[in-house]
């Protein structure tokens, strides 16, 4: 049986506060995101890099981290609108197995330039897009992206309200985010935190350990003592 790979992402559009997603319409008629298969040597990133810019012409992609899945699933190719066409070309119709990795992207660039395989484009938020989509795995990929981004925010605000002298858990930020089990989520999206306004130097790991900080431990520590927590060995003791 045939296998393919793929690779693509769920691009979407920061409009103010609200979010609008971009779905493409194949000239076979359905509904879904850029992706494509991955070429000999590419990385899956550069696959879903490579294929936007080709199918939408944008370049200026941004990969939120956290959030990569998978679909698989079994399709006919050639589908029965051009079963007959095919066949009169002495190809024979068969099973493909396929299996897709989607990343979520973020671009500032609006403006499309579909390629030849769609015959259009369109920017929605989450509520329309799920209503466009064509199949059902696009759309439950697309309800976990949503989920992703609204839980970043949820994470960077729970991490904002830590007062100067306290401190939280990876886990009770995952908790307060609505998301107890998502702790190591918690870990990545505050890994790339850029924002001075997000004290993220005050989540630490629940075993006591400060963890982790994206301008080294080290600089945590000093932080983390300049407020008032007692730390020993890279360890917050009472």
């Amino acid at each position: 049986m045939p296998i393919e790979e793929s690779a693509g992402a769920v691009v979407f559009y920061r409009r103010g506060k609200k979010i609008e997603y971009l779905l493409l319409h194949h000239e076979l008629g359905h509904w879904d995101f850029p992706k494509g298969w991955i070429e000999k040597g590419e990385k899956l990133e550069d696959t879903a890099r490579r294929e936007i810019e080709e199918e939408t012409g944008i370049k200026d992609i941004k990969f939120i981290p956290g959030f990569k899945e998978h679909i698989k699933f079994f399709f006919r190719w050639p589908p029965k609108n051009l079963a007959n066409s095919i066949k009169k070309r002495g190809q024979k119709s068969q099973i493909i197995f396929k299996s897709i990795t989607f990343f979520l992207a973020e671009t500032k660039t609006k403006k499309v330039k579909i390629s030849f395989e769609h015959t259009g484009y369109k920017w929605l938020p989450h509520e329309e897009a799920i209503s466009q989509l064509t199949f059902k795995n696009a759309r439950e990929i697309l309800k976990k992206a949503d989920d992703h981004l609204k839980f970043k925010n949820k994470v960077y605000q729970a991490v904002k309200e830590i007062s100067q002298g306290e401190i939280m858990t990876y886990k009770g930020v995952a908790e307060k985010a609505g998301s107890p089990r998502a702790w190591r989520a918690v870990g990545n999206i505050l890994n790339k935190n850029k924002n001075p306004e997000i004290p993220c130097h005050r989540v630490i790991k629940s075993d006591g350990r400060v963890g982790g900080y994206n301008r080294g431990q080290k600089r945590k520590i000093e932080l983390l003592k300049k407020e008032g927590i007692k730390i020993k060995r890279a360890s917050v003791f009472s």
